[in-house]
């Protein structure tokens, strides 16, 4: 059986799992897969804001789980991890047997206790039962005030300050190497990568860390079917079909076949299990169905991605080739790393996923052209999105096209009326139909 920890090894955070090896120091969950992509950050006069809370004090060790895809997988959408934790003792190795082996170093460097850290970092954060970096806590930068970094690691140009979720709940802000996700290099130290799922994590975009375990082999990079399996047990795939069961969550685990692995970047790249046929926005049940390069953002508890939705993460690093966007799709850069939608034309009922009597939306044609991010488009045309919560925006006519003749407003899913923005059920949507039906 395996806890699949380090997929697009495709956006958006399954989960990895941190732990601290010194004494009181806890575990701590980063991104794996970029299966599920994160909920687009709220936008204020049309330009997208996340926000930041402030850094964490404790200086403990914590368990953390991050989200985000890892070299190529699943992203995980709002900060909800598709694969379970995984535990990790947080006992090191005796230190004769291990430090005269590694180099000492600060923040991203691979150690196994404080003894291999320097610059006053320490051996906080494990990535897997057998690998650790030093790191220490920070103050993470706010991208509202520009003309001030308030990020408090050392060597800002090489280091950024990263909000890790943890698997015990809440979230820990830590010192990460910063890293240019590539297929032809790995700025990272071997045993890692440089995922661009780990975008999640940094308040200012465009930016990756070295934090996801690289892949080694080929089934470092499960590609999944719908077939379930026993997670506990790992029974109920075929051995001599290649399957392994694959933990997703708590309570799900479906069988997987190898995919691909780049052994040069670590990263997950296309394999040979897919649909020849499957585009960008096509539903889906697992990532078989989907084309070589893409996965399947299956559908969630609260009904996101309705009946599955083929993507690609990863596409807002322009340096990450294998993660660029196919015809008839465009990159929507209001999810952390960038994440492959279906292009449409919001007058046209059928253009999401072709169920004109549905004004539900499962699925909406938003004008994320009409939004910018550091000055730049958050999508460069409409394209077929989730609905997002009213909050999410100033205004949801901005979703809109100009003149907003499509009526895009705050609306009941249900009902279609326009209702308030604090109403916890509303969305952004319009008057054309865009889905199937709930």
């Amino acid at each position: 059986m395996l806890i699949r920890s380090s997929r697009l090894l495709a956006l958006l955070a399954l989960a990895l799992s941190f732990a601290a090896c010194a004494a009181g120091a806890t575990d701590i969950k980063p991104p794996g897969d970029q299966r599920v992509a994160d909920l687009p950050p709220g936008a204020e006069g049309g330009t997208p804001d996340s926000t930041v809370d402030g850094p964490s004090t404790d200086q403990t060790s914590h368990d953390a789980t991050v989200d985000g895809p890892g070299g190529g997988g699943d992203a995980t959408v709002d900060g909800t991890p598709p694969v379970g934790d995984a535990t990790v003792d947080s006992t090191p190795p005796s230190d004769s047997t291990v430090d005269t082996v590694l180099v000492q170093g600060g923040v991203g460097t691979v150690c196994t206790s404080d003894n291999n850290c320097t610059g006053g970092t320490r051996c906080l954060l494990s990535v897997d039962s057998n690998l650790r970096i030093c790191t220490m806590t920070c103050t993470q930068d706010n991208p509202s005030t520009t003309t001030v970094n308030e990020d408090t690691c050392p060597s800002p140009s090489t280091n950024v300050c990263g909000e890790v979720p943890l698997s015990g709940g809440g979230t820990a802000f830590y010192c990460l190497q910063r890293c240019v996700p590539r297929d032809t290099g790995n700025d990272c130290p071997t045993q890692l990568s440089c995922s661009p799922s780990t975008a999640t994590y940094i308040a200012d975009s465009g930016n990756a860390a070295c934090l996801i375990p690289a892949c080694k082999t080929d089934m470092d990079c499960p590609v999944l079917t719908s077939k379930v399996c026993n997670g506990q047990t790992g029974s109920g795939c075929s051995s001599a079909a290649g399957e392994v069961c694959v933990t997703i969550d708590a309570t799900t685990a479906r069988c997987a076949l190898s995919g691909k692995c780049n052994t040069t970047s670590g990263l997950c790249v296309a394999h040979t299990r897919g649909s020849a046929s499957a585009k960008i926005g096509d539903p889906c049940q697992a990532d078989v169905d989907c084309a070589n390069d893409q996965i399947c953002l299956t559908q969630d508890s609260t009904g996101r991605w309705k009946n599955g939705y083929c993507s690609k993460a990863g596409c807002a690093f322009s340096t990450l080739a294998s993660a660029q966007c196919s015809s008839g799709s465009l990159c929507n850069n209001a999810y952390s790393a960038g994440l492959c939608q279906k292009t449409c034309a919001q007058n046209i009922a059928s253009q999401c996923r072709g169920n004109g009597a549905d004004r539900r939306g499962d699925y909406e044609c938003y004008a994320w052209d009409n939004f910018t991010i550091g000055g730049k488009p958050v999508a460069t045309a409409p394209v077929c999105d989730v609905p997002i919560p009213c909050t999410l925006v100033s205004q949801c006519s901005s979703l809109g096209p100009i003149g907003n003749t499509t009526v895009m407003d705050c609306r009941d899913p249900v009902t279609n009326n326009v209702v308030s923005s604090t109403v916890s059920s509303a969305r952004c949507l319009d008057l054309t139909a865009a889905g199937a039906a709930p």
